[in-house]
Parts: structure tokens; C-alpha cells; sequence
């Protein structure tokens, strides 16, 4: 997973703090386990991630789910929990053990981004719930934490001992293993503070060893040293005219950055023309299409080629023509069974291939060639000194428990290279051989930043090691990679925290990295050798020795140096370069070393000279020299000479030739690739293939024949990828078919399958026109080895071979892996067949029974998905059955509605109305059930009929909460029986169903002069705006029925939503002003957070007795009669109180009682002749006398004769503020009492039974 760093708007960062339990002073927490809980109330979710680290050990739930165990306060652990976060209530809680007495603590971070909304914050701190004992369903939203108590926090998760130093110091004085764990030879030191800096994204050097950093979401910042001790210590704006910058190159002075700027998104060259030290002109010289920002434009590096490369995200694309020189010309989805079951999250569907990739382009943004694809979202790419690109791209983590799972991984980019990311489920496994492998998977992570170490300031074996920085789990590793491509990997410093975004050598040889993130503490950071580097191996020499070994000639000072050096030594540069080449008594990386001077710097070397080191003794040599004569205009000569170098006994000798000829677009004999294309090195192999790609396909068809199976795939893959006629891929067909009839090794197998796949796919072949496939491949299964299966099984399904489905379902209850059994499962979903009631329910038992894996939070959404891609053929016949006992089975209920005919028949709908009766009861409050109330409220809006309407009228009138529902229904059908139920759902109406039951009362032949729909009406346009929706329905609405009444002066939405209230008010001038309430300032309580406490776990339910005193603490008892005769009979009587008005409705009488004022209870001002007010309630004696009750229940009696005047108030006497004394708990049991909140009892209904053969058939 790659950690968003950066977006248009920020949330304030929230670093997590160190927790416990209050019962346990600070440092003496006895053995044995604390626990923690956190309530999140949210909307949809679109992305979030938790980080978490505990002493000792911490056990981890997300809604009562068990999701992952860890221990040592040494690492932390990331999880993305996007899945797993449901709209509403959540809770996160943890379970930490203290295996020994003394110091114990938690710290968590918790990011999450709802869909359309900034990043918001949840990390450890005082909010957090603690106790020392469980009980079930501590971690779930099933129970109340109201006698948790707060934790108590010890300090910022990073700057608190012990845990994340050895003793109490400042922040500013940490040092080395005080924070960070690394080697001792090592010290690591904060350069620069999160305050200096603020939270940093990229960082590089620029040629005066000053870093450029990009701050999030802001500039770039310009850090340098101004006291001139070797250490940056100053920062300063840089350049404003760029935002959002993920990843920064400077070269010749200028630099190049990809990020937004007043052209939109892509790479921009920054200059600083009058040379103040601030960047003054922003030109993009090339653009990108998609959706910048974390999956967009990224790292830039300068190729040894003299070319840019760049990593794009999944998410953007290059907006213009790739240049016809591009390496890469041919690429395809690649995933043979349709429909593509994309992310249920949204991410990243309807992307197609390329994917994420690796451009690269010449200074001014010519030629842009496409390297690369198939990368989901790398953040950097690093240019090894052998001249090799690489990338540490990112996992989908929710996808963690299925075949088509990605983990982190390192990619050696080559040319024209392929690593088969695909969207949803159809990303292509590390095995296919029309892609490339990793050079390692890195495990759980959140890949940032990369750099190369070819310096001498550290000991000699990391030299020539990238360090790849990695956010999530605090680290930076170190990665060596061998001649063969293969990487091995060691943890070199680990952080406590460590949210590292990026990392560069400084001209001193020392490593910075710097950090941030999602408004975390950024900073700046150095880790230095405390060894003694020998003054040899400082001394870089004079003259064209120096340049020779100039360390990081991939840093901007680095190649700085290097033009000092040439401009110091003038004509005689070209000569002295010559000779070292030249020179047998010169090493091999000397010798390699000039020729990337002469490359880079100038003079180039010419084909003769590149030509005579094709055969010089030194691989090295060879293999350079070869890359090199890529780069030259073409020319029989250098072809020939590349040619002799694919016979080289060396393997990178001959990939270096290889991918020459290819990147200069040779075209070879086809025998001459034989060698390349049998090659069990699948980096050779995968090259020969591209070269014979660029051969015609008639020169090589007898390849197809081939008796080296290798050579007949290899030929066969090429031929469906560039030439996939129906012809072709038949016959590539009927080639690899013959394979079979003989010995194949699983190998082979494995890429017949695969090549089949591609062959059916691209040729757009169906079963018809292959009919003896499917027979031939339904006898091979099942075969032994699970990968096989897996393969053959998409090609059965894909063939739609039905005589396989009783295996597969047979084996769903094997003792398989379970990502094997769900990729069957999934598959079998897909399959066109008439299945029986057996089969249907022994594929939709497995999937109940996937809820309970231990797999990444998007897999149980696929299977929803594909639950109903099952249930599409589900007879009329099993629905019913399954609706019948759709209290048991809300969700096979629930799908089975889509199963019903357009029109129900009377047994259908008394079957509907029978189930929403069964479960329209306390009892069944869980999310399923509301899902299936509200599927049978439209599936009775559609009907139309007498009845479904009277028994959705008669819902409506029976339970107030459901009438939100019930009016959107009722308004598909706008009639006179319906208006009335319409109007008076106006105010219990929210945003997304206002203007459809504002259009359908548009449509009833029926105007309202009631003021409290009118001004309802006009309320709703006002919040429309707020939310910056056009109020156009309101508008409509009020001019369709009182349009005749005012002449509006103004064409503006906005004005003529005032010319309303003016009009309103003067047209009704006792009633309350059309006005949205305004909270009181001092009060505790809103709507918003009452709701999100009401949606809460503690929220739900709550006690009546503890309610109904509460309604006396509240006052509601001076003036309400409730149930059990408690209270007095001035106001409304609130015993059945429930059964009229929506909790919503409720609430917002409380908070804003002069809001809306009934006629019965609405107070009168009235005015004595000597000046007094009084307000209240006002009844007339006999003798004209008026009695005034007030909000204080005091009695005021006046006589006729000094009454001087009586007006209607529009305040209510009901006070406001009645409810802020009350705690959230308190209100939650007053709102029990009232009859909205249920009792804390068990629930009534039984969720079904899995273990059962299948449900009862009545």
C-alpha cells in the first residue's frame, strides 16, 4: 500500500500519543492486559490506515474483527482499513498485554479519509477508552463504554520515554538510538525541526549542495547551511508558482518538478531567471491526464542516456502520443474472464493498461518514449550506478488474502518492461511470463522515498546500495542487488516513530532523509559513520582523476563537479577520457566511468570506439559499451557487432546487447534469438521475445513448430501480442495443444495455461470457435499442484465447461488455502449455468463463511458482489424461499428481492409485508435488516397498487424514523392520497431526498397555503445552498404554488431565496421567520453530534429508567405528562410521543424550541399599560382578566383594564438549553425513555445458520 502523502487540503496533523490505563501509575502497570476502544463515527470511507505499536504485545479488531497481532515497541505495524470501516459506527480496539511488570503503553495512529473530504485524525490520546477487564464484544459497536474510563496519555508518540528514548530528555536533544534503532556504528541527528520545515514530502540537492524540499501541499522550501558549518540550517520559500510536488530533479541549474501548477498537472521547469535565489518562471513541458496526487505523477531521475525518467501513479497517464521510438508499443488487460470484478471500494476501476508507468523524455519535454508498465503506484525511482532503474512499488493491502494480491515489491525497470498490475481482481500473478518478476517482495508496507549510496563516507558494504524509505513501517531498508538482478534486503535504521518520505546523499556523504505525511511532524534528519574514513579515500585527486571518481554522479552536485572538473581541464577533457578508456592498465569500472563521462559531458563515444570494447576481456566493459551502441544512429556495423555480443558467455553482456538492439529498433534474423528465446533466464527470454516482435511474423511462424517448447511459447506469445488475428491466435492454439499430448513439465504447463488465456482473449475467441478445447482442458482437471488449477479453472470457466462445476464446488469444502478456494468460489460465480438449489447454496455457504477469514478488508465486498452475480438466475421459487425466511437471512433476503417480477402478485406482497412487519420490531435494529427494509419499501414504491401505497402510508404513519424511505417512495407515485404524507415529510427530509419529493409535489395538481410547508420549503433551499447545491427545486416548488403572490426582482438564486423569506414573513408575520436555527453558542449539544452519538455503539441503546430521570433533571417534567403518568400537562403530552414525530424532529425541539411552535402551545406577549412584558401561555377569565403562565411556571394574572396590548411571540416558553446539563449518556436514556433509543436487551432475531444444509422450504 503507498501511503498518501500529500492532497490539496490537509487535515492538522495529529501525532498519536503514548496511552494507559489510569488505573496503573505511569511505569507500574502490573502483568496482564489493558484494553482500549475508540468510537468512530463516519461517513463513506474512501481511504484509511493504522499504524499501531505497543509494549509488549497488542491484539488489534476493527468492529469486533480480529485483524492482526504484533509485539515490541521496536516496529510498528500498518493496516489499511479502508474495508473495514463502515458507514456510521465504528470501533477500533486493542488489546495490549504487559508480559512483565513495569512500564506499559499503546500508541496508535488512525488516518481516515471520507470520500470527498479532508484527512481526519483519530490517533491515541486522552478520547481513548481504556479497562482492565473484557467482556464479549468489548471491541464491537454492540456495547456501551460508558463505564470505560479516559485513558491517560504519557506524551507524543516519538518524544516519550522509555519508549521511544532511554531517558527523559527534550525532543531536541535526541540523538542516534534515543529514537531510531540502527547499527552503533552509526548517529542519527535532527537537522532541521518539524517547526523549521513544517511536514516534508521530497527532497533533493541541488548543485550547491543546498536541499530543495516540497512541503506538503504548500511550496518548495530552499534549506541551506548559512553559517557555513557543513550542516543546513535555514529555510526559505523557493518556489510558490507549483504545488503539491512529489518529486523534484535539479539539472543545469534548473529544476524539474512534477506537481500542479496554473497549466494543471505534469512535469514543470522551474527557472530562476535574475538569479535571486528564488524561482521566478514555471513552463510544463508536458502534461498528464487522470487524477494527480497519490497515485499521480511522482519521482524524476536523470538517466545515464540523457534522458528524464519519471514513475506515474496508476492514476495519470501522459496526456500526449508516445514517441514511435518508445521501447514499449504493445499492451493488453490481459484477464480472459468477464466481467472484471473491479474494487468495491472504486479504486482505481475503469483504469486500463498501460497502469502505472515509467516515461522518459528529453529536457524540454521532447520525445517522450513509454519504458515501462504494469506498476500499480511507485513514489520514487532510483538509478543504480550500473545504470539500472529501479522501483519499490506498492501492495493494494485490502486485497490481502486472494490470489490476485500484489504484496510491496522492488522492480528492476527494463526496457519495455511489463509487471502486470491490472485493476480489481485482474492483476496479473508474479508466475505469468508475459510479464517481469520482482527482484524482491518486501513485505506489509508503504513505500516512500529511494536513493542510492556511491559515496565512500560509509563502510564499503554499502556502497552501491540503495535505501528505500518506507512510511508505514518506520524504516529505512538497505538493498543490495547482484549481476543477476536478485535483491536482498536488511532493516538499516528503524524508527519509533519514523514517517519518512524521502531520502538523498549529501555532498558530505552523509545519508538525509526528511519526514511527514498527512500533516505529521515533518523534519530533517542526518545519519553520519562514526568511523574514520582513510584521507586515500577522501583524496579524490586532481584533474581527470577527480572527475573519475567523483561519488553520486546521479546528484545534481555530484555533475556539477564533474563540469568544474572539465571546464578546470579544457581540450585536453575528450584526450584524457580517451585514454583511460584506451587503456588496458585502467580498472574496468574506470574504464566504465569515462564512458559514462563521455556520454554525459561530452564528447560522445563514437561506434568505433564503442565497437572495439565489444571485445575487451572485462564483462563490465563489454556490457557498457554494448548499452552504449544503443544509443548510436543505426548502422549495419553496430547491429553486427551487437548481434556477436547475444552469444557473449556473459548473461548481463547479452541483456545489455539485447535490450540495445532493441532500443535502437534493429531487426534481427529470427535464428539468431533462438538462444534468447530458450532461455530459462526469464529477463533473456522476455528480451528476445520484444526483438522478435519486431520482426514480421510471417519471417517466423514455423517458430510455433518449434521442438524447444520454450521457443514455441515465446513465439507464441509474441505472435498474440503483436499480430492477434483469429487466424493466428487459433493457430498459436493448436501449437501449444500438440504440447500436451507429449511430456510437459509443470513450467511449461504453467505458460501453456497462460498462453491460452492470452490467445483466447486477444483473438476474441469463443467457445464455438475452439470447440475440442474445452474437453481437452476439462480432462486435465483437477491436476496436482494448486497454481495449475488455478490457472486451468479461469479457462473452464471462461469455455463455460459445465461438467466441471461438481468438482469445484466439492473441492470449496477441501482442506485448500482459503485464497484457493475463493478464487473457485468466485469463479464458479461467473460460470452460465442453470444451477440447482444444492449448488446455488453450497457456493453462497462458502461466501457467509468468508466473513469470518482472515483476509484484506475489500475481498468480502467482491464476494457480495459476486453473491448477486450468483443469485441472477436465483428462480422465483428459491427467492421466496429465502424472503420467507428473510428474518433469519436478511441478506439472501435482501438479494432475493431483485429475483421478484416487476409485478408482485397478492401473495407476494403479503409476503413482503408480513416479512417488514416481522422485523419492523425491536429486536432487529442491525445495519442488515435496515438494508432489507428499505429494499422491501421499494420494492412496494414500485408496485403502484392501492395496497402497497395504503401500506406504505399506513409504515409511514407507524414508524416515524422510516419516513424519510416511505416519502421517497410514495413520491415515484404523486397523487392526491399522497400529498398530504408528502408534505408532511418535509421536515424529516435530508439533502438527497428533498428535490425528488419536491419535484413530485411539483407534479399534484394541489397548492398549500400552510406556513410550515411553505417555510419548510424554503428552510430546505437554504440548506441546499449551504451545502452549495442549487436550491433550484425549493424555488420551483414555492413559485408553483404561491408563485402568483410575488413578483421576484432577481434572476440569482440566492437573492431570490431572501425575496422568500421577506415575502414569508410578511405573509406570515406570527409565525416564526424562515430562517435556519442557529446553535446556541455555549451549548454542548448540536444536531451533528447527537446524531454521531446516537449512531455510536454507545449510542444505540441505552435505559429507560435511567431516562426517565433524566426527564425530570431536564425540566420536561414542569410542563410534559409522559408515560407512567410522570410530569404536568402544560406542553404537549409526550407518552406516545414516538408514534407522531422522528427522533430527528425530537431533537431539534429541544435545541431550537422556538423553531417550530405548535398553535396549541404558542405563547402570547402581552404588554401592561404601565410598560411590563410578560410572556407564556395565556388563558382569559371570566371578568376579561388574562392569565400568563411563564417559562419559569410562574402564574400571572392581569386585569382587562391594564392590558395595553397582546401579540402572538414567536418564542416558544420552552427554554433553551435544557439538555446541556445532561451528559450524552444522559440524553441517550432520556431519548429511551421518549421511546426512540432501544433498551440495552439481546436482540430478539437469530442471524442464520451456516451449519445448516439450507433453509426451511414453507
Amino acid at each position: 500500500m503507498v501511503t498518501a502523502l500529500t492532497w490539496t487540503a490537509t487535515a492538522v496533523g495529529q501525532e498519536a500519543k503514548w496511552i494507559w490505563s489510569p488505573e496503573h501509575p505511569r511505569g507500574q502497570a502490573p502483568q496482564g492486559d489493558c484494553y482500549f476502544r475508540k468510537l468512530l463515527q463516519l461517513d463513506s470511507v474512501e481511504q484509511a490506515t493504522l499504524t499501531i505499536t505497543a509494549d509488549d504485545r497488542y491484539g488489534l479488531y476493527i468492529n469486533g474483527r480480529l485483524i492482526g497481532n504484533g509485539q515490541s515497541i521496536r516496529q510498528m505495524e500498518q493496516y489499511d482499513i479502508s474495508r473495514l470501516l463502515q458507514k456510521g459506527n465504528n470501533v477500533i480496539g486493542v488489546r495490549v498485554t504487559n508480559v512483565a511488570a513495569g512500564p506499559a503503553a499503546l500508541a496508535v495512529r488512525v488516518f481516515v479519509k471520507p470520500r470527498g473530504r479532508n484527512w481526519l485524525s483519530f490517533s491515541t490520546d486522552e478520547t481513548w477508552k481504556t479497562h482492565l477487564d473484557s467482556s464479549e464484544n468489548w471491541a464491537s459497536t454492540k456495547i456501551s463504554d460508558a463505564s470505560w474510563k479516559p485513558a491517560q496519555a504519557f506524551g507524543l508518540l516519538g518524544e516519550t520515554a522509555p519508549w521511544d528514548r532511554r531517558e527523559e530528555v527534550s525532543s531536541s536533544q535526541l540523538s542516534e538510538n534515543q529514537r531510531f534503532r540502527i547499527n552503533q556504528e552509526f548517529v542519527v541527528d535532527e537537522v532541521l525541526s518539524s517547526d523549521q520545515v513544517g511536514s516534508l514530502i521530497n527532497m533533493a540537492f541541488n548543485e550547491f549542495g543546498h536541499i530543495i524540499a516540497s512541503q506538503e501541499g504548500g511550496p518548495l522550501l530552499l534549506i541551506y547551511d548559512s553559517d557555513k558549518d557543513g550542516v543546513p540550517d535555514k529555510t526559505r520559500d523557493y518556489c510558490t508558482l507549483v504545488k503539491n510536488i512529489q518529486g523534484i530533479l535539479p539539472l543545469n541549474g534548473d529544476v524539474f518538478v512534477t506537481g500542479d501548477g496554473e497549466q494543471g498537472s505534469g512535469v514543470y521547469r522551474l527557472k530562476d531567471n535574475d538569479h535571486n535565489g528564488s524561482i521566478d518562471q514555471a513552463d510544463k513541458i508536458l502534461g498528464f491526464t487522470g487524477t494527480s496526487g497519490e497515485h499521480g505523477a511522482h519521482g524524476l531521475v536523470f538517466g545515464q542516456d540523457g534522458f528524464i525518467y519519471c514513475i506515474l501513479g496508476n492514476h495519470v497517464q501522459y496526456d500526449g502520443q508516445f514517441a514511435p521510438t518508445s521501447p514499449l508499443k504493445s499492451y493488453y488487460e490481459g484477464d480472459l474472464v468477464q466481467p472484471r470484478m473491479e474494487d468495491p471500494g472504486g479504486h482505481a476501476n475503469g483504469i486500463k493498461a498501460p497502469g502505472g508507468t515509467v516515461i522518459r523524455f528529453g529536457t524540454a519535454g521532447e520525445r517522450v518514449e513509454l519504458v515501462a508498465s504494469g506498476i500499480r503506484n511507485a513514489f520514487d525511482i532510483v538509478l543504480h550506478p550500473n545504470g539500472r532503474l529501479f522501483v519499490h512499488d506498492s501492495d493494494m493491502e485490502s486485497d490481502e488474502g486472494s490470489v490476485w494480491y500484489r504484496p510491496t515489491a522492488i522492480y528492476e525497470v527494463a526496457e519495455a518492461g511489463e509487471y502486470g498490475w491490472r485493476s480489481g481482481w485482474a492483476a496479473w500473478p508474479a508466475y505469468y511470463f508475459d510479464r517481469l518478476p520482482a527482484a524482491l517482495e518486501t513485505g506489509r508496507g508503504s513505500p516512500t522515498g529511494g536513493c542510492v549510496y556511491s559515496h565512500h563516507m560509509f563502510p564499503k558494504r554499502y556502497h552501491d546500495s540503495l535505501f528505500l524509505a518506507d512510511w508505514s513501517q518506520g524504516q529505512l531498508l538497505s538493498v543490495k542487488v547482484d549481476q543477476q538482478g536478485t535483491a536482498s534486503s536488511e532493516v538499516f535504521l528503524q524508527g519509533q516513530p519514523l514517517n519518512v518520505t524521502d531520502l538523498a546523499v549529501g555532498p558530505d556523504g552523509w545519508l538525509y532523509f526528511c519526514t511527514g505525511g498527512r500533516g505529521t511532524k515533518g523534519g530533517v534528519y542526518q545519519v553520519r559513520w562514526r568511523g574514520n574514513v582513510p584521507e586515500s579515500v577522501k583524496d579524490l585527486g586532481h584533474g581527470i582523476t577527480r572527475a573519475l571518481k567523483q561519488p553520486q554522479l546521479d546528484s545534481s552536485w555530484g555533475r556539477q563537479n564533474v563540469a568544474a572538473q572539465k571546464r578546470e581541464l579544457g581540450n585536453s577533457w575528450a584526450n584524457q577520457l580517451k585514454e583511460v578508456v584506451s587503456d588496458n592498465k585502467s580498472t574496468p569500472q574506470q574504464r566504465v566511468r569515462a564512458l559514462e563521462l563521455m556520454q554525459l559531458f561530452g564528447p560522445a563515444p563514437t561506434p568505433l570506439l564503442l565497437g572495439e570494447l565489444t571485445s575487451n576481456q572485462s564483462e563490465l566493459v563489454r556490457a557498457k559499451a554494448a548499452s552504449l551502441l544503443g544509443l548510436q544512429e543505426s548502422n549495419p556495423l553496430t547491429q553486427a557487432e551487437l548481434a556477436s555480443l547475444l552469444e557473449d558467455e556473459d548473461r548481463n553482456v547479452k541483456l545489455a546487447a539485447a535490450e540495445a538492439l532493441l532500443r535502437a529498433g534493429y531487426e534481427m534474423t529470427p535464428g539468431q534469438l533462438v538462444p534468447l528465446l530458450s532461455s530459462p533466464d526469464r529477463r533473456l527470454a522476455w528480451t528476445g521475445r520484444l526483438l522478435l516482435q519486431q520482426v514480421r511474423s510471417q519471417n517466423w511462424k514455423d517458430f510455433l513448430q518449434h521442438s524447444d517448447h520454450r521457443v514455441r511459447l515465446q513465439a507464441g506469445l509474441a505472435m498474440v501480442t503483436v499480430d492477434p488475428t483469429p487466424e493466428n491466435c487459433k493457430e498459436v492454439l493448436t501449437s501449444i495443444q500438440r504440447m500436451l499430448d507429449g511430456f510437459i513439465s509443470d513450467r511449461n504447463f504453467i505458460d501453456v495455461l497462460r498462453l491460452t488465456q492470452v490467445a483466447l482473449d486477444r483473438g476474441n475467441l469463443t467457445a464455438q470457435d475452439i470447440p475440442e478445447l474445452a474437453k481437452v482442458l476439462a480432462k486435465e482437471y483437477p491436476v496436482g499442484e494448486r497454481v495449475l488449477n488455478r490457472e486451468l479453472f479461469r479457462i473452464l470457466t471462461y469455455l463455460n465447461a459445465q461438467e466441471v462445476i461438481p468438482q469445484a464446488i466439492a473441492a470449496l469444502q477441501q482442506d485448500l488455502p482459503f485464497e484457493e478456494r475463493m478464487h473457485l468460489a468466485m469463479h464458479l460465480s461467473l460460470f452460465k449455468h442453470q444451477w440447482s438449489a444444492a449448488e446455488r447454496y453450497s457456493i453462497m455457504k462458502f461466501f457467509e463463511e468468508t466473513q469470518l477469514a482472515d483476509s484484506g478488508s475489500s475481498v468480502p465486498l467482491y464476494v457480495m458482489n459476486l453473491t448477486k452475480k450468483l443469485c441472477e438466475d436465483l428462480s422465483l421459487e428459491e427467492a421466496r424461499i429465502f424472503v420467507s425466511e428473510g428474518a433469519k437471512w436478511p441478506n439472501a433476503a435482501l438479494i432475493s428481492l431483485y429475483r421478484y417480477p416487476e409485478q408482485l402478485s397478492p401473495e407476494d406482497l403479503a409476503a413482503l409485508t408480513k416479512l417488514d412487519q416481522e422485523i419492523d420490531q425491536k429486536g432487529f435494529e442491525a445495519e442488515q435488516f435496515k438494508r432489507l427494509r428499505t429494499g422491501i419499501v421499494a420494492m412496494l414504491s414500485s408496485q403502484g397498487t392501492p395496497e402497497s401505497q395504503a401500506y406504505l402510508r399506513d409504515v409511514w404513519v407507524r414508524s416515524p424514523e422510516r419516513r424519510q424511505a416511505i416519502a421517497l417512495g410514495l413520491a415515484q407515485y404523486p397523487t392526491d392520497e399522497n400529498w398530504d404524507y408528502l408534505i408532511r415529510s418535509l421536515p424529516v427530509l435530508e439533502s438527497f431526498a428533498v428535490g425528488e419529493v419536491m419535484n413530485a409535489l411539483k407534479k399534484i395538481q394541489a397548492a398549500t397555503d400552510d406556513a410550515q410547508a411553505i417555510r419548510e420549503v424554503i428552510l430546505h433551499g437554504l440548506r441546499m445552498q449551504q451545502t452549495e447545491q442549487p436550491p433550484t427545486a425549493a424555488l420551483e416548488l414555492l413559485s408553483y404554488w404561491r408563485g402568483q403572490e410575488i413578483q421576484l426582482s432577481s434572476s440569482i438564486p440566492t437573492q431570490q431565496l431572501e425575496e422568500w423569506q421577506v415575502w414569508f414573513a410578511k405573509t406570515y408575520p406570527d409565525e416564526p421567520p424562515a430562517e435556519l436555527p442557529k446553535a446556541e453558542k455555549n451549548s454542548p449539544w448540536n444536531i451533528d453530534t447527537l446524531s454521531e452519538f446516537f449512531g455510536s455503539s454507545e449510542g444505540r441503546r441505552g435505559h429507560a429508567d435511567a431516562g426517565k430521570i433524566a426527564f425530570t433533571k431536564a425540566k420536561c417534567a414542569d410542563c410534559h405528562k409522559a408515560q407512567g403518568g410522570i410530569g404536568q400537562p402544560i406542553g404537549p403530552d409526550l407518552a406516545t410521543i414516538s408514534s407522531r414525530f422522528t427522533s430527528k424532529e425530537v431533537l431539534e425541539s429541544i435545541l431550537f424550541p422556538s423553531h417550530v411552535i405548535s398553535d396549541q402551545y404558542r405563547s402570547s406577549r402581552v404588554v401592561t399599560t404601565d410598560g411590563k412584558v410578560y410572556t407564556g401561555l395565556m388563558t382569559t377569565g371570566a371578568n376579561g382578566e388574562l392569565s400568563i403562565r411563564d417559562a419559569q411556571l410562574q402564574t400571572h394574572t392581569i386585569a382587562a383594564e391594564n392590558v395595553e396590548s397582546v401579540e402572538p411571540s414567536k418564542t416558544s416558553m420552552m427554554p433553551t438549553g435544557l439538555i446541556d446539563q445532561l451528559t450524552a449518556v444522559e440524553i441517550r436514556d432520556l431519548m429511551t425513555f421518549l421511546g426512540y433509543v432501544p433498551e440495552q436487551t439481546k436482540q430478539v432475531a437469530r442471524l442464520p445458520d451456516v451449519s445448516a444444509d439450507k433453509p426451511n422450504k414453507r
